[in-house]
């Protein structure tokens, strides 16, 4: 696993953020509409991404995996492009977007086993974002510096953590 970095996120088209933020650090534009700023370090509790398996078989390496998600509102895992996925097996009704990446609603992510096909190869990383509905109380200060014309956006105020795995070569 990696250590990451924390930051605050807005979600906005506005090209500039009121003043009021400007206790929180330079806001940079990044990636579509966020403007992002870099936030202290929290103990926030990480999800983690346990291996129950991982082998070769001809030409392709199964990967099964339980995700490791209390308290998540939405999870999403997946595998790095290297890996070249061919298959994903899913549990349950649960929502795959390609044979890459998958995404689960709810409190019912914790502890869900799913499966990789992948093509055969020696490292494989996985990334695993875990989404909850709250915020930290380092964050009130933030949430008090918004102006009455913002409001949460989408689903809400939320701590989004994210995790990176990597694998070296399976067992034969």
């Amino acid at each position: 696993m990696s250590k990451g970095s924390a930051n605050w996120i807005i979600e906005t088209r506005d090209k500039s953020l009121p003043e009021s933020f400007d206790t929180f650090g330079p806001f940079e534009r990044r990636r579509g509409s966020g403007l992002v700023a870099v936030a202290p370090e929290l103990p926030l509790d990480a999800p983690s991404l346990t291996v129950l398996s991982d082998h070769q078989d001809g030409e392709e390496r199964r990967v099964r995996v339980r995700i490791n998600a209390p308290g998540s509102q939405r999870v999403v895992l997946q595998a790095g492009e290297s890996a070249q996925p061919q298959n994903l097996i899913l549990p349950r009704n649960n929502a795959g977007f390609g044979a890459r990446t998958f995404v689960c609603w709810g409190r019912s992510c914790n502890g869900l086993e799913l499966t990789y096909i992948l093509a055969p190869g020696d490292n494989v990383e996985f990334a695993l974002w875990d989404e909850a509905p709250r915020l930290p109380a380092e964050a009130r200060a933030l949430q008090s510096a918004r102006s009455k014309s913002y409001t949460p956006f989408q689903d809400g105020d939320r701590v989004v953590v994210k995790i990176t795995q990597a694998l070296g070569r399976p067992a034969k």
